[in-house]
């Protein structure tokens, strides 16, 4: 943990320095992870991880059945080309507002915000 400790702070130092990184963060990102290990719960943390992989396994399942059902689709019956495109642009303006260099929206985990 010290070695980690001191990896860490090395980066942070060469970042102040503008030294760049082989990771091209400054080493909160790491300090980040490193507090969510530590001061979480075990029992919350492990039942996170796996219902993470359940959904991620899930999502895979849904997006292959998407695909092979609009593969074998000969006509667009039935299908809202109007939602569709709605669907498109709500998720475009989703992952601008995550580019964006707002301070609340972590860099190293897109998909969730911090709230201090």
């Amino acid at each position: 943990m010290s070695a980690l400790d001191e990896g860490a702070k090395q980066t942070a130092r060469d970042a102040a320095q503008g030294k760049a990184s082989p990771g091209g963060g400054d080493g909160s990102e790491f300090e980040m992870v490193k507090e969510v290990l530590l001061d979480t719960n075990a029992y919350l943390l492990a039942t996170t991880v796996i219902v993470s992989i359940f959904h991620m396994i899930f999502e895979m399942l849904a997006f292959k059945s998407d695909i092979s059902h609009y593969r074998n689709k000969k006509n667009n019956v039935g299908i809202s080309v109007r939602s569709i495109l709605m669907n498109v642009f709500m998720q475009g303006v989703i992952f601008l507002y995550l580019l964006d260099n707002n301070d609340n929206t972590s860099k190293f985990l897109p998909s969730f915000t911090i709230h201090r």
